[in-house]
């Protein structure tokens, strides 16, 4: 039995892997494609990310999941962040409910579930159950083996100055091969 492709979108801080989410995102619904995740935004203020949100890709609604750990402590942290867990944990709910889906979104996969088994852990469970057309996963570079250790079937690519526009996106919707309803 075939795999259902699973793009792994990679990149460094602020390279543009939200951003081609959101554009194939918005691609898949213009063309009646069932989509369904968590698509994780960065909150700005005065231009300096401040914290992450996480969108449900099928409603709209969202969380603020994280703060800059030097703004508040919430007992989940990483390097960088200090977590919400309720609202992981809702973020995880619209992950349990996204699937079965044409294309599931899953952003980001980092540390916390890649390492410490915490986080998206529903995001990790769809994507190996695999009820999915077609799947876009967001990994940080340093944790790409992790990844392809437990999705050999995936294909990788980088986002980028170069790569995180329009074209781009649209070249990614193709290659994932889903078709929608228009």
């Amino acid at each position: 039995m075939t795999e259902p492709p699973l793009l792994i979108l990679s990149g460094d801080k602020q390279a543009g892997k939200t951003t081609l989410c959101t554009r194939i995102a918005a691609m898949a619904r213009k063309n009646g494609v069932d989509t369904g995740g968590v698509i994780s935004p960065a909150l700005l203020c005065r231009g300096r990310k401040t914290g992450i949100a996480a969108l449900d890709v099928k409603t709209r609604n969202w969380r603020q999941i994280a703060v800059l750990r030097g703004e508040g402590r919430t007992g989940l942290e990483t390097g960088q962040w200090s977590f919400f867990p309720e609202r992981l944990q809702w973020a995880n709910q619209v992950l349990r409910a996204a699937t079965p889906c044409t294309l599931l979104f899953v952003d980001e996969l980092g540390p916390l579930e890649l390492e410490r088994g915490e986080g998206w852990t529903a995001g990790i469970e769809w994507l190996d159950e695999k009820h999915y057309c077609a799947a876009v996963a967001v990994v940080r570079p340093a944790l790409i083996p992790a990844a392809l250790q437990r999705w050999p079937h995936a294909f990788i690519r980088l986002a980028g100055p170069g790569a995180r526009g329009k074209p781009a996106a649209e070249a990614l919707f193709r290659q994932l091969g889903i078709y929608g309803s228009k």
